[in-house]
């Protein structure tokens, strides 16, 4: 075989990796040139390095690098042509350093050149002279191997670089479900890429057909696809819509498909497209819309839900500034305690409606945390019954009610909330029964690790339907416009009660009807408590508190100052009064004897009662106070940042006897 066809043999094989035929390049020229060594090298710089190398021992390693003047291919590289010498020994490079660190006699070398630039070099070259002399043939040979492996290597650059892409491609697609698809309009053929196949649910050899693509739409959207198809190929205009598909194995996804026609002398010959899987877009968008409707339902229930505090706040508001405003002038007494009852009354509801928002607030905000102690069961429903018996009377309904509750049965439990629920669910009974009986029924079942309690309030009065029935627990509403206007209230009440049962592990449930009655029946979970000794007291006791108590009152609310005044008074007791922390801190330090007692308000301008606390506990020079803490912030974080400020205790407003006599006791 002559050289030519045993070198077009090579760079024509189709089977051959680039390695292999760079490798059978550099064989061919080794037995070509009767060399020892042959070298494709790659010049970076002053740099030259080895990336191809066939030798006897395979001593020299595939990335060795050399300085390119200490070889001779620097020479191959100064003259941009094929270079030989046979005997370097008796040449002008006998000093090269190639010759003398490696005794190389013969060499044969070209440049590689790759997109126009000096690649690096092919040579070829051995210890021993070479007894004759490279022919021209020769240096035609080695510069045709130099452009043919300078062409193999552009090629495997080009090829490699695609395959990136492609790699880079197939990994975007994977990652974003994107596949590509295309309908040959001439032959009737349908091409699907991997990833479509992946977005439909098919094997990879799966081989689709037109009809196949469409039979995993249902009818609406096969035609919504089809109807795009057709004005695609009539109009040559691209499309895009978005539709629901099954995939193969039953799931049901939504995808965007896109189309753009191609189209030879005016007409459509094929349509190019792609399909991206937007299952997770879609489901995120129906989501948002669904959190957009939700808040937007919020933001509209809760604004009617300020206009409705409004009103409920100026009802009793306007009970209590009109009662006052009465009492100006008035000298008889006995309408004078009339109005002044009446103005209490109002006050108590004004505290329950305030009391109820705040409520609600802490358990939307998960911020409402139960406060345990011993407590009996017993005495706490018939303190509830107490309560409404004589309301019960005022408006001729009897109250009746069961208790299948041990006198000795103790639980640790939030006393104040079980009242809660109970009152409102009493509250609610007397505001819609008109006439008839309200009962109140409640069985505690002891088991071994707690009490469960089980309580049912019966009443005779309006009832209700199916539809206020699902919706009556949902804060802010109160089962109807009419209901709101006839009997008033905020519409939380029963969510509060609905809440607290959840916090203590149980539930609550209501039956009703209209014009027979409602029943509501709650179920609570308590541990087990201890026996306490316990004091009733229908008045506030002031035994134990000194009349002689040095007391400062703290607030810059001028109303506050004058309540506090009156409590206390009654009380038999005096009082100094500062307007601001400033004020009180200069009173303390400055008031012979000092103050047993500071009544401390906490937000105030100029300096707040915490700032007030501080100076106070800094002052080591004057007599210490007990610091009560008096505040409309009663939260338990509120408490701990007054404990922490340094203050004794704490009293939320507004402030009855109770509060202040248990403050004064023993101090």
């Amino acid at each position: 075989m002559s050289t030519l066809a045993r070198l077009h043999q090579i760079t024509s094989d189709q089977q051959l990796s680039f390695f292999e035929k760079v490798h059978r390049l550099m064989r061919f020229g080794l037995d070509e040139f009767a060399l020892d060594i042959a070298i494709v090298s790659r010049i970076d710089g002053k740099d030259y390095i080895v990336e191809h190398v066939i030798t006897p021992d395979d001593s020299l390693a595939v990335g060795t690098h050399f300085n390119l003047g200490e070889t001779y291919c620097t020479h191959t590289l100064h003259a941009k042509s094929a270079l030989a010498f046979e005997h370097a020994g008796n040449s002008d490079i006998a000093t090269h350093p190639c010759y003398i660190n490696f005794q190389l006699e013969s060499y044969i070398g070209a440049p590689i050149e790759v997109a126009g630039r000096v690649y690096g070099t092919i040579n070829f070259s051995s210890p021993n002279i070479h007894h004759q002399a490279f022919t021209r043939e020769q240096l035609d040979y080695v510069t045709l191997l130099g452009q043919w492996i300078g062409i193999e290597i552009a090629r495997y650059r080009d090829f490699h670089s695609l395959h990136l892409q492609h790699q880079s491609l197939k990994a975007m697609s994977e990652l974003a479900k994107i596949g590509a698809w295309e309908v040959d309009l001439q032959r009737d053929k349908l091409y699907w890429s991997k990833q479509t196949k992946v977005i439909h649910g098919v094997a990879d050899d799966f081989q689709p057909s037109l009809s196949d693509a469409l039979s995993f739409y249902d009818s609406l959207e096969r035609e919504k696809i089809e109807g795009f198809i057709n004005r695609a190929i009539a109009e040559h205009q691209p499309w895009s819509c978005e539709v629901a598909l099954t995939a193969r194995d039953g799931q049901q996804k939504w995808v965007a498909i896109k189309g753009k026609p191609e189209c030879e002398q005016g007409q459509c010959v094929r349509i190019n497209g792609a399909i991206q899987d937007i299952t997770d877009i879609v489901n995120t968008r129906l989501a948002l819309a669904q959190q957009r409707e939700q808040a937007e339902h919020l933001l509209s229930t809760r604004s009617a839900f300020l206009a409705k505090i409004s009103h409920e706040l100026r009802t009793p508001i306007n009970g209590i500034n009109g009662m006052l405003l009465a009492m100006q002038g008035e000298e008889d007494l006995q309408v004078i305690s009339q109005r002044v009852e009446l103005a209490l009354s109002g006050a108590d509801t004004l505290v329950r409606l305030v009391n109820d928002v705040l409520d609600y607030s802490k358990i939307d905000a998960g911020q409402m945390h139960l406060e345990h102690q011993d407590l009996n069961v017993g005495l706490l429903l018939n303190d509830v019954i107490s309560v409404y018996q004589p309301l019960c009377a005022q408006k001729g309904i009897t109250l009746n009610h069961r208790f299948d509750v041990s006198n000795e049965a103790w639980v640790k439990a939030d006393g104040m909330r079980i009242k809660q629920i109970l009152t409102n669910l009493l509250s609610n009974a007397l505001k819609f029964t008109h006439r008839g009986s309200i009962t109140l029924s409640a069985q505690l079942a002891e088991s071994k690790t707690g009490y469960t309690l089980q309580a049912q309030v019966v009443d005779t009065g309006v009832g209700m339907n199916e539809q206020v029935r699902k919706a009556l627990f949902t804060p802010f509403t109160q089962g109807g416009s009419h209901i709101a206007r006839e009997f008033g209230g905020t519409g939380l009440g029963l969510s509060i009660v609905y809440e607290l049962c959840r916090l203590m592990g149980g539930h609550v449930e209501v039956e009703s009807e209209p014009d027979q009655g409602s029943q509501f029946a709650f179920t609570i979970k308590l541990a087990k408590g201890e026996p306490i000794a316990t004091q009733l007291r229908s008045l506030p006791d002031t035994q134990g508190i000194n009349p002689d108590l040095r007391i400062l009152v703290v607030d810059d609310n001028q109303m506050n100052r004058v309540v506090m005044k009156a409590l206390l008074g009654k009380l038999g007791l005096d009082a100094d009064f500062a307007e601001h922390g400033e004020q009180a801190v200069e009173l303390v330090g400055n008031t012979q004897d000092g103050y047993d007692v500071v009544f401390m308000d906490c937000v105030m301008p100029v300096l707040d009662g915490f700032g007030a606390t501080a100076q106070i506990r800094g002052n080591a020079d004057i007599k210490q106070p007990h610091i009560i803490a008096l505040t409309a912030n009663i939260s338990e974080l509120d408490k701990k940042r007054c404990l922490e400020a340094g203050m004794d205790s704490f009293i939320g407003k507004p402030v009855g006897f109770t509060q202040i006599t248990d403050a004064l006791h023993g101090r």
